[in-house]
């Protein structure tokens, strides 16, 4: 949608007129009295910089530097012209370049000291974005998920299966209960290799039922083929579940030693005694638990933000940022074994998906900074080497940085999640409270 509106002071008349993707137009006449002003100022910088016999530097009479430097004399003029006309214009329209790689070359219509001067300039704004209001937004409070003796068992379980020691089972078919190591593909898309020598354990609440009949009895390198399907209690967990007919192979079945409950087994994860180690468990499972929530109530924040702001945004950013999401996609399908022709059907899924979610990131974007201003936020050293610890050292192999990235690279990226973070959770924090 195309809108056009006139600002003028005494020396500026701008015609804006804005059309989407953030390009603006703005058609600036200049007064003959600002002309003639600016001429004078142009006279006066040659003058000074350039040497005539005779004439101490910035003295010479204005014939004589007319005269012989008149070409230098119009080219300041019309740099003067364009700056005065760009820098007063984005003042009284208060539009301003997204960055310089937006503005396109200004075009000078005509200069002349008896009519002043015409001139247009087009470039990508930044985006208008809307004042968020806390009263806008309805968030649904959402309950850390209670910690249960149970929960804790299982994550001892975990931690003495990853410190266990194993044996291999020879002689015997697969039995309930086992640790079995399975590869397993897609009969649904030839070519796809869902998991590689992955171990799991064939039991309830660790492999689905329908895998552990599928299973029980059969030998290692046997190759049986099945369907996927959810037990009865997961039917309202999992969203969108679709069943996968696949081929499983059995590489070896593994029985485990599991490590005692004591005091060196607490000290591998971190904790002082055996008696210690179930208070840090229900510790870091309500700490996850709140960060759970948290999480959930974000996404409801985010929908909520894009839902009640819509706002057009810079169309080289959104391009950009459509191209990328493409060729991520693309190349995530081919890594899955998907044919050339199988991608070039899913090609006009692919590319509105890729527009939608743009449009979502770039708009989350730019309400978030605005959130940073609003709400003042500010960042100290040591959560910034804090972060980076966490991520080079902590999260190794699911952290958003690598050891590869620039300094300042690395910097900004966690800087900006840091300022995310921190601006999103005061707004929930403001729209729970309202």
């Amino acid at each position: 949608m195309t809108t056009e509106t006139e600002v003028k002071n005494e020396e500026l008349s701008v015609n804006v007129k804005a059309d989407a993707g953030c390009v603006m137009t703005l058609d600036t006449k200049l007064s003959p009295a600002a002309a003639k002003s600016l001429h004078q100022k142009a006279l006066k910088t040659i003058n000074k910089e350039v040497s005539i016999p005779g004439f101490r530097k910035g003295r010479a009479p204005e014939a004589v530097i007319l005269r012989n430097f008149g070409t230098h004399v119009d080219r300041e003029w019309r740099d003067l012209i364009i700056r005065k006309a760009f820098e007063e214009a984005c003042a009284l329209a208060k539009v301003f370049p997204f960055g310089r790689e937006s503005l396109r070359k200004p075009t000078l219509h005509s200069c002349t000291l008896e009519e002043g001067a015409h001139a247009t300039f087009v470039f990508e704004a930044e985006p208008k974005v809307p004042e968020i209001q806390a009263a806008d937004l309805k968030i649904e409070k959402v309950e850390p998920k209670p910690v249960t003796e149970e929960a804790i068992d299982k994550t001892v379980k975990d931690i003495r299966v990853f410190h266990a020691d194993w044996d291999t089972v020879e002689g015997r078919p697969v039995q309930e209960g086992d640790y079995v190591d399975l590869t397993i593909e897609s009969l649904d898309e030839p070519g796809h290799t869902l998991c590689k020598d992955r171990r799991f354990e064939l039991a309830a609440g660790h492999s689905g039922a329908w895998m552990i009949k599928l299973l029980v009895g059969k030998n290692v390198g046997d190759t049986v083929e099945g369907q996927s399907e959810l037990d009865a209690e997961q039917g309202t967990e999992i969203k969108n579940f679709k069943p996968t007919h696949c081929k499983i192979t059995i590489h070896k079945i593994s029985a485990i030693k599991l490590p005692e409950i004591n005091d060196e087994l607490a000290a591998k994860v971190g904790v002082e005694s055996a008696d210690q180690l179930r208070d840090r468990i229900r510790e870091d499972l309500n700490k996850a638990a709140q960060n759970e929530a948290e999480s959930k109530m974000l996404e409801q924040l985010d929908d909520q933000l894009l839902a009640a702001y819509p706002f057009d945004t810079p169309a080289s950013l959104f391009e950009a940022e459509r191209q990328s999401r493409i060729r991520a996609e693309i190349s995530s399908l081919k890594k899955e074994g998907k044919s050339e022709d199988e991608i070039k059907a899913m090609e006009s899924e692919i590319e509105a998906k890729a527009a939608k979610d743009s449009d979502a990131a770039i708009r989350l974007h730019f309400l978030v900074r605005s959130l940073t201003g609003k709400y003042q936020i500010q960042l100290s050293q040591e959560e910034v080497y804090q972060e980076l610890a966490q991520q080079l050292f902590g999260n190794p192999n699911g952290s958003y940085i690598s050891r590869e990235m620039p300094p300042e690279e690395m910097h900004a990226q966690i800087a900006g999640k840091l300022m995310r973070e921190k601006a999103t959770a005061t707004l929930l924090a403001e729209v729970l409270g309202s």
